[in-house]
């Protein structure tokens, strides 16, 4: 493919994820906003942490092998369907690995992280992991077989049902907490199902059945492995904040913190949505072809991210208690501390795709530690005297040191000054412009995707 098409590629697949991905993060803003008027802040706040603690563990329990599958996948080092049944026997034994881990850590952490966390819901919710990775498996060769349209598409649809379920739970069935964690467990295994049948050509039946492969454990864990380490310290992936938070001021504390969270982080849909369509392409494409990519997607971010950030904290006065109540109105500090943060991460979460893409997660992996300590060591030495704000306070932090250590490597790796990426260029938010780099419109080929 000609460098002209592959970057018309890029651009429409962007533009649709950007579709897909505002639908999902729209109903996810719509649940959280049922979920705080229905439960209240304490309510609303011990499911934000039983939801960190799956996510958070269902990570650590990842070893990375959603990038590696893509790198791997998207290179055609392994055939789809042979990463399929490799990744079925090790979704199988880690599932068996966490479930009595999990439970073990939930009976000492009980009375402090978890406080607050009821012992039937916890439970139910640990149903999720093996799903989890189910979700996070197929959806990762599908994007490794380049459907990332397709991938973005199921995920919404995920989403909808989630919705849909979530509403019924709560306002037909009147089952609270219980009927949530029920929701998901449902959706995501809906997910699942999805995502095999966009993967189906690439599986014959006995891709289905579990396959041990010592060969493959070597290279796949290894590069796995690079990127889990820089993943897992994330901050605003490992949300150490929640639980810092719950121990410091309770669920009430990470109810009103979460509202924060969720308008702060909105922004971050913008790298969230390139990232999706460019780390397949840097980890199948040339090195120098990814820098270009990543700078220009860069500038894009930066300044898209400024404007929605400014918009969010002018509106989030009014917009808070309209929305999830008077009770959340605190919630307002939160999002003006890690908003500034939030905004400097996006090109930096571009460039670490970059690394990673390029066979270089040990880069990302440093900033993301950086980043980690920053936010805990912060968080708990201002918690205890300004609440919340103490935590938002570390993350953001976090999040401005990450990007800086990331931008320095950038330039440091390909020659191309950092300043770049932060220049203001009118022609990038052309809608003219936009639709012709992505081959539509007059004189525009429409481009195919693989």
């Amino acid at each position: 493919m000609s460098g002209t098409r592959e970057k018309e590629t890029i651009s429409r697949q962007m533009l649709n994820v950007l579709g897909f991905r505002a639908a999902q993060m729209g109903y996810a803003f719509v649940a959280s906003v049922l979920i705080a008027r229905q439960l209240g802040p304490e309510g609303k706040g011990v499911l934000n942490v039983l939801f960190a603690f799956i996510a958070t563990s269902c990570l650590a329990f990842s070893f990375g092998l959603a990038n590696s599958l893509i790198y791997h996948g998207g290179r055609g080092n392994y055939g789809l369907g042979r990463l399929f049944s490799w990744s079925l026997f090790w979704v199988s034994a880690l599932a068996l690995l966490y479930l009595p881990g999990a439970s073990f850590f939930y009976w000492v952490f009980r009375d402090s992280f978890m406080k607050g966390v009821g012992y039937p819901w916890f439970f139910a919710a640990i149903l999720l992991f093996p799903l989890f990775l189910l979700n996070m498996v197929s959806g990762s060769l599908a994007k490794a077989a380049g459907k990332v349209s397709l991938a973005a598409a199921v995920v919404c649809a995920k989403e909808t049902l989630y919705m849909l379920l979530l509403v019924l739970s709560l306002y037909v069935f009147g089952k609270g907490a219980g009927g949530i964690i029920i929701s998901r467990i449902i959706s995501d295994l809906a997910g699942f199902i999805l995502m095999l049948y966009v993967i189906k050509e690439e599986l014959k039946a006995q891709d289905l059945v579990p396959a041990y492969d010592p060969a493959m454990n070597r290279v796949l864990f290894g590069f796995g492995l690079k990127s889990y380490a820089g993943g897992i310290f994330q901050p605003n992936v490992n949300r150490a904040d929640i639980f810092l938070t719950n121990y410091f001021t309770g669920p009430a504390g990470v109810g009103i913190y979460s509202v924060g969270l969720t308008l702060a982080e909105a922004a971050l849909l913008i790298p969230s949505v390139v990232n999706f369509v460019l780390f397949p392409k840097v980890s199948s494409g040339d090195r120098a072809a990814g820098a270009l990519y990543t700078v220009s997607s860069a500038r894009r971010v930066f300044w898209g991210m400024a404007g929605l950030g400014v918009l969010v904290c002018a509106a989030s006065p009014w917009f808070i208690p309209l929305a999830f109540g008077r009770a959340f109105s605190p919630a307002l500090a939160a999002v003006l501390i890690i908003m500034p943060g939030a905004v400097l991460l996006g090109p930096g979460m571009l460039i670490g795709a970059f690394f990673e893409g390029t066979g270089r997660p040990e880069i990302t992996m440093k900033s993301n530690i950086l980043a980690f300590c920053l936010c805990v060591g912060l968080g708990a030495a201002l918690l205890p005297a300004f609440g919340f704000a103490g935590a938002a306070a570390g993350l953001s932090a976090g999040y401005c040191v990450s990007a800086l250590f990331l931008l320095y490597f950038f330039q440091k790796e390909t020659g191309v000054r950092w300043s770049r990426l932060f220049e203001f260029r009118a022609g990038d938010f052309s809608p003219r412009a936009i639709l012709k780099e992505a081959g539509i419109g007059a004189g525009g080929a429409r481009t195919a995707e693989r």
